[in-house]
């Protein structure tokens, strides 16, 4: 089992910090008239929402996650991630992957419920006392859907043992990973 790292418990701290600051937001439940109506603005209570991508593969796969926050404003949906981070950068691929899932998870859980034109997400990079270093925000475009079904076809063939994987060469990646390969490097 990998080390729990020091940013993962900051981390979890920012995160039950924010949950607590968010649920005195006032708030009333939305009527489904207002959910229909992309025009009302949504604040969804932080990790209030749960999606699940369901795909079939030789196996039924799911693909479950928790956005940190969702709001629908100006007829748009937004997905917000927080990160713990030291220095302002780039978001990681796997970052814009989950950021990804969360997309595509609201829009085949929830788009008959809850009406909006597009879809976008943001990942707030915050410093460990939980100061906002940087907001990259960013369209979840055709080409990222793409990208995400590619990376649902790798993993689904390399757990199926259709393809094997490839290396990372990453120390952290592989004390991280569950894969047994015997290219392990710890």
């Amino acid at each position: 089992m990998p080390k729990i790292a020091e940013a993962q418990i900051v981390g979890k701290r920012m995160h039950e910090k924010l949950e607590e600051e968010d649920l005195l937001m006032p708030r009333e439940a939305a009527s489904e008239e207002e959910l229909s109506d992309s025009s009302v603005d949504l604040d969804i209570p932080r990790e209030a929402v749960q999606i699940v991508i369901e795909r079939f593969n030789k196996e039924k796969f799911y693909y479950i996650g928790k956005p940190d926050k969702i709001v629908r404003k100006n007829g748009n949906v937004l997905i917000i991630d927080d990160r713990i981070t030291k220095k302002k950068h780039e978001p990681y691929p796997d970052k814009i992957l989950q950021l990804c899932c969360y997309c595509e998870g609201f829009v085949r859980n929830f788009s008959n419920k809850v009406a909006f034109n597009k879809i976008f997400f943001k990942i707030v990079q915050r410093d460990s006392n939980g100061k906002i270093l940087q907001e990259v925000e960013r369209g979840y475009t055709d080409d990222l859907k793409e990208m995400l079904a590619e990376n649902f076809s790798v993993f689904e063939s390399i757990f199926n043992k259709d393809i094997r994987p490839t290396h990372h060469n990453n120390g952290n990646k592989c004390r991280a990973c569950g894969f047994n390969c015997k290219w392990r490097m710890i």
